[in-house]
């Protein structure tokens, strides 16, 4: 690697979840290659659980990336990981604090940014430039996936999935719930007393476009049997495929099984995420996990999020996730306030398409 003065050194920093992070790191590095620069990508753990709703886990880079032969290959030139949370020492506070999306907001040509040097922070990511076509990034990106050498044990476990899979098409089912519901039971308490916090209340937004009721996917689900076609079903609440189960009977394969016997929850999200990619098609809503899993593997994503009337949503919101309880009205509004114009949004997507229920 040529010295800081001829190559212009990038650090990405993401805190959260699998889906963000490969997202983020895969148009990091793009635009990095673009310009001639490094990337070093700074791997924390994962963001602390709010509410206690998620367990502590190992979330080692390691454990998605062959790290030894990024080191011994020609990759040790334009990309490093660097574990552990560097955002307050030293080694952090010696880069200058701007952000890449402020650096090349000016900036609509790669020949513009080719000029650059020095060392920059970003927790954000450059999407593309003017001249370029969205279609081509995008294939880019997929090319520096699968150009990322993933670790062995990793492989061995995606190899065997595809093994019990088999080679004939899927479908996806892919039904988010896991900590949005938790932690928006857990507010429950405090919502009774008169308090939104902004955490349950940026919960709510999640809950708007990432959640949906069990009927808005049944559509999808019938026109993948129809056209024969598996339903295979993902979840981060696998528990709920008996639901799935009981309506559809043979037609559900419990995905979420495959690699139950994977140690690291962040190798069996991995495996998930590379299964949906994999389908022919995803039905789920508009989650980071889908849509970056169908961007990589090819997959289409069929999204079901708002495709009931606002009152049918709102059903679910107090039947089902807050069960039933007691919410005081002041309350409420926030909470309506604070989704509505998220769910509108998708729902007059889904109107314009033809696919409201």
């Amino acid at each position: 690697m040529a010295s800081n003065s001829q190559t212009p050194t990038f650090v990405l920093r993401r805190g959260d979840r699998l889906a963000a992070r490969l997202k983020h790191l895969l148009f990091a590095w793009r635009f990095s290659r673009k310009v001639n620069g490094f990337l070093a990508v700074n791997w924390p753990q994962r963001d602390k659980s709010l509410y206690n709703t998620l367990g502590t886990e190992y979330y080692s880079p390691s454990l998605i990336f062959d790290l030894g032969k990024i080191v011994s290959s020609n990759l040790r030139d334009e990309i490093a990981f660097v574990e552990g949370n560097i955002g307050d020492d030293k080694l952090f506070a010696k880069f200058p604090p701007d952000r890449l999306s402020d650096i090349f907001q000016h900036k609509t040509s790669l020949v513009d940014a080719k000029n650059i040097t020095g060392s920059y922070i970003s927790d954000s990511y450059f999407i593309r430039f003017d001249e370029e076509i969205k279609k081509d990034v995008e294939s880019e990106v997929r090319q520096l996936f699968d150009y990322l050498p993933k670790s062995p044990a990793l492989l061995k476990h995606i190899s065997s999935a595809h093994q019990t899979i088999g080679s004939e098409k899927y479908t996806a089912l892919h039904l988010r719930r896991g900590d949005i519901p938790a932690v928006l039971r857990a507010a429950k308490a405090e919502m009774q007393n008169g308090v939104l916090t902004p955490v349950a209340k940026n919960y709510a937004i999640h809950l708007t476009k990432q959640t949906a009721p069990f009927h808005y996917y049944y559509a999808d689900i019938e026109k993948a049997i129809d056209e024969g076609e598996r339903v295979l079903f993902f979840s981060d609440s696998p528990e709920l495929v008996s639901h799935f189960n009981d309506k559809y009977k043979d037609y559900i394969v419990d995905a979420a099984r495959i690699g139950s016997d994977i140690v690291f929850p962040l190798q069996k999200a991995f495996l998930d995420f590379t299964l949906l990619g994999k389908s022919d098609r995803v039905i789920g809503t508009q989650t980071g996990f889908a849509s970056v899993a169908c961007l990589l593997g090819g997959a289409k994503h069929d999204i079901v999020t708002a495709r009931g009337t606002w009152e049918v949503f709102l059903k679910y919101v107090y039947d089902e996730i807050l069960e039933g309880s007691p919410i005081p009205a002041k309350i409420q509004k926030e909470i309506e306030g604070a989704m509505f114009g998220e769910y509108d949004k998708y729902y007059q997507r889904a109107t314009k398409l033809g696919i409201n229920i």
